[in-house]
């Protein structure tokens, strides 16, 4: 009995030391894999090496360059439109390396970025014994600081040199940058004014990276004689250029027809051309077009005059004073009072400069001489014309009956062509030379007017940005570890190990094997809980994604891939992508550039870095923790044979239609666009069709006060979630589709107001599949479309202020309101021939005015519309802002040329920020219908 005692006491000390065992092991199989399962590592700090330098910055200037290197082996560093770099623009170092070694040198150039990020850009290059070569290193200009780092870096990664380079980096700007090929630049030098900056080219300035052309947001070509020894390398890096949203201006200068026949066949096809012939051209300038000259002029004037003030205080004031007033620098165009005498900045400069010449520096007065409007006449000049006809081109000014000047897309870009040059005499260059760039800068690109307008290329905006950041943060590799099968495990555990393993060996008398058989199910048991919680375990970098497919109409598709890398531990790895791609990092506005003054002291190795060569592009992870991701982007163009094609039609607020998916993916959740109004669709199968009408089934359609105008409450009401419903648990799939919907319609690099939307069921991109780690996301289609507009059954003219014809372009431009003097607007309207006039309708959905009697404000329309009688000349009031109306006989006031007017009276007592005049829609019908009617 006593023996027995004995080793029921010892099994039972065992029985609670494997327990022990076993719970300890349990509890740190659990931990660690809840650790792996929320991303919550140990950030090891230990791979962050930090350098301590005293570095001076070397500053870069016209026409000068930065040594680094040593005595066997040196690069010269040189950047060509140094003061003009755009914020989130790709930019271009030109870099001269001298070998003077024995050997061959191989290793990198590379860029390093202070600050928060401390991101690296680098570029492969060798250099034979004994030899030279230049090399153009391009990256994408994203400065936390005015300056950065520039290393000479051999094979091993070992630092040769490096230098702080100064750089001035332009934020906040809407300057358009124009680049000229021309053998007469004083000639064409009138493209240079307020809103644009002129740099003269020739074909040595561009290289086969074409990347390297986006400081440009314009290319004109005005000789042929700078282009016809232009390699094929060059000339795949313009039509890349184009392709990418460039802006390419063409000119048959002098009768030379070999600059419209140079880009033939690749940009264009040409079907015809004539013989060169002489003939007296204005450009399509007309006298009623002389007001709005003279006012361009004395805009750009008063915005170049603004432009020279900034520059003298940038380099004039102490780096803390600039920092200090940079926001209100940069904001000096539509506020003065910042130079006042008794200012702080007045004061600190007067320390530098005497009153006089500081009057003069800070002065922005515009001199009148410029812009007399006695010199301001229609003018025209000889030229010789080289009649052509460009396939599917769509002309911009009709002159004589020839397409003086026409365009044509080509995917994201475009082509403009005019039949003859752009070099002007110097007496017409004030009046025809602002005709001429106004063709050209209104007429952009749509991706080039959105990158002018957002300035960064990196980023659509801070908004978008914060959308797709969001999305790519939700990670399918959060699996939890199952606590209820943990927890029967470790009961079945405590049962086997305890009254189950001592009742059989008591029944077999063979207590002596409780030492080996204890630990044995110990250990069983711990391999069982290993197994079961590798799913819960991260071993690999891994990736998520959010791709935005967006379907054009010449049979191209803009591929925008957001993505992220994220790593389980702390060690370096690479990602390697073949071509020269288009990857930037994507940042939220906090990272934006900021002037600071003088250099850290301590530098800390980056963190991560682009590697762009011709043939391939590299990520590369170095210092980054564990399970910290870092975001980019990705931008290609893709081939689409077909798209998505409707036929819809919005009869007030009613959408009816048919939308057939042409594509290659069956599309899910889909969903039609316009200006806040959403349709629901549904999910569409490639090569099926669908039928919808809001009148039959008025469920499909959405307000903006369905979703609360919040677009991530649209993005829940589009996968039939109630927004009251706050305890619904969204899959990882439907976050991703709601951040990819919040951020397009967010983002104006993409949305054009109007479009279809949804998502490719079970599908990843080119892009994605080359990946060499698991990712996991989604992929969104969309497509811009056209609506048919119809109000009560007729055809109708959604927004005639394309129409217009007469008014005075100091007022208005029959859309904006200029300036706060005018109280009445008159414009004149002209119906497309073959049209009549049924209604005129004002939608107070379409305008959504102000309405003065309960003061509720919604938009930036106040006042009434009226209409001038024909036989009175009296004025009659049709409409009152804020109140939906349909006037039925507007025909009434329509003269026999199609012609008729109205006045907007402007209510001044409303406070806004900036006057609009209505969106005002006509019901038309042709003429044979009324006369039937009749």
């Amino acid at each position: 009995m006593k023996a027995i005692f004995k080793k029921s006491n010892s099994l039972y000390k065992l029985n609670i030391l494997s327990a022990f065992v076993f719970l300890c092991g349990f509890l740190c199989v659990f931990i660690l894999s809840c650790l792996f399962s929320f991303g919550i590592n140990s950030k090891k700090v230990s791979a962050k090496k930090k350098v301590t330098e005293e570095l001076s910055i070397s500053k870069l200037s016209d026409g000068m360059n930065v040594k680094i290197g040593d005595n066997t082996i040196s690069a010269y560093v040189s950047c060509k439109n140094y003061e003009y770099i755009k914020y989130g623009r790709y930019m271009n170092l030109t870099v001269n390396i001298i070998n003077q070694r024995a050997e061959d040198f191989s290793g990198y150039l590379r860029v390093e970025l202070p600050g928060g990020k401390n991101t690296m850009y680098q570029k492969e290059v060798s250099v034979k014994a004994q030899n030279e070569n230049e090399v153009n290193f391009v990256y994408p200009a994203e400065f936390n600081e005015n300056y950065f780092y520039f290393s000479l870096v051999d094979s091993r990664d070992v630092t040769i040199d490096k230098k702080a380079i100064g750089l001035n980096l332009t934020t906040y700007s809407d300057v358009c940058y124009i680049g000229v090929i021309s053998d007469n630049e004083d000639s064409v030098s009138y493209m240079k004014r307020g809103d644009t900056e002129l740099f003269f080219i020739d074909e040595f300035d561009i290289s086969s990276d074409y990347k390297e052309l986006d400081i440009f947001d314009v290319i004109v070509i005005n000789s042929y004689s700078d282009i016809y020894n232009m390699d094929e390398d060059r000339i795949n890096s313009i039509l890349m250029w184009v392709d990418h949203g460039g802006t390419l201006v063409v000119s048959a200068d002098k009768g030379n027809s070999e600059t419209i026949t140079a880009f033939n066949g690749l940009l264009y096809n040409l079907s015809s051309i004539s013989e060169p012939v002489k003939r007296e051209t204005s450009f399509g300038l007309q006298n009623n077009h002389l007001p709005g000259i003279k006012e361009e002029l004395e805009y750009n004037k008063k915005k170049e005059k603004v432009e020279q003030v900034k520059r003298f205080l940038k380099n004039n004031l102490s780096a803390d004073y600039y920092k200090k007033w940079s926001m209100d620098i940069a904001n000096l165009d539509s506020d003065s009072t910042l130079l006042s005498k008794s200012g702080e900045i007045y004061n600190e400069l007067v320390k530098m400069f005497s009153k006089s010449m500081l009057d003069e520096k800070l002065s922005l007065n515009v001199d009148s001489e410029d812009v007399e409007e006695k010199s301001l006449q229609l003018k025209s000049e000889e030229k010789v014309i080289t009649p052509f006809t460009i396939q599917n081109a769509t002309a911009l000014i009709n002159e004589n009956g020839e397409k003086l000047v026409q365009y044509i897309d080509n995917e994201l870009g475009r082509v403009i062509l005019f039949e003859t040059g752009l070099s002007l005499n110097k007496s017409n260059r004030k009046v025809l030379g602002t005709q001429i760039t106004d063709i050209i800068t209104n007429n952009m690109s749509s991706e080039g007017k959105s990158k002018l307008r957002n300035e960064s290329r990196n980023m659509d905006n801070s908004t978008a940005s914060y959308y797709y950041m969001e999305g790519l943060k939700k990670n399918d590799n959060d699996n939890l570890p199952n606590l209820f099968l943990y927890a029967l495990i470790l009961i079945i555990y405590l049962l086997i190990n305890g009254p189950v393993i001592f009742y059989v060996l008591r029944k077999r008398k063979r207590f002596a094997m409780i030492w080996a058989s204890v630990p044995m199910i110990a250990v069983v048991f711990s391999v069982l809980i290993y197994l079961l919680g590798a799913k819960t375990r991260i071993e690999a970098p891994y990736s998520n994604y959010l791709s935005q497919l967006r379907i054009l109409d010449t049979g191209q598709s803009q591929l925008s891939t957001y993505f992220s890398l994220t790593s389980p531990n702390n060690k370096a790895y690479t990602m390697d992508f073949e071509g020269n791609r288009d990857i930037t990092p994507l940042t939220p506005d906090s990272d934006r550039a900021q002037e600071t003054g003088e250099v850290k002291s301590t530098k800390v190795a980056y963190d991560y870095g682009i590697e762009y060569n011709k043939d391939a592009t590299k990520i590369l992870m170095k210092n980054v923790y564990s399970f910290e991701e870092r975001c980019f982007c990705d931008r290609t163009t893709v081939k689409t044979s077909n798209g998505i094609k409707t036929d819809i039609v919005k009869d007030k607020d009613d959408f009816l239609g048919k939308i057939e998916n042409s594509t290659k993916y069956n599309l899910v959740n889909c969903f039609l666009y316009d200006n806040g109004y959403v349709v629901k669709v549904g999910d569409v199968k490639k090569g099926d069709s669908i039928e919808f009408s809001t009148k039959d089934e008025p469920g499909l359609k959405l307000t903006p006060e369905d979703y609360d105008y919040d677009l991530v409450n649209l993005g829940a009401v589009l996968l039939n979630h109630e927004i009251s419903d706050k305890n619904y648990k969204y899959s990882i799939t439907e976050q991703r589709m709601r951040s990819l919907i919040s951020a397009y319609v967010n983002s104006p690099m993409n949305s054009q107001g109007v479009f279809i939307y949804g998502f490719i069921d079970g599908y990843e991109n080119d892009f994605i599949k080359k990946f060499g780690v698991k990712n996991s996301g989604i992929t969104a289609v969309c497509q811009d479309i056209n609506l048919s507009y119809r109000y009560d059954n007729f055809e109708t003219i959604p927004d005639i202020s394309k129409f217009a014809v007469n008014y005075d372009e100091n007022q208005t431009d029959s859309v904006n309101v200029f300036g706060d003097d005018y109280e009445e607007i008159s414009v004149t309207y002209k119906l497309p021939d073959g049209f009549s006039a049924k209604s005129l309708i004002y939608d107070s959905d379409q305008n959504g005015e102000f309405n003065i009697f309960n003061s509720a404000y919604t938009s930036i329309f106040s006042g009434n519309v009226k209409v001038v009688d024909l036989k009175t000349k009296k004025k009659k009031t049709l409409f009152e802002g804020g109140f939906e109306k349909s006037i039925d006989d507007i025909y009434k006031y329509i003269d026999d040329n199609n012609m008729f007017t109205l006045v907007y009276k402007i209510d001044k007592r409303v406070d806004v920020d900036d006057y609009r005049l209505p969106t005002l829609m006509m019901a038309i019908y042709e003429n044979e219908d009324k006369e039937g009617e009749q």
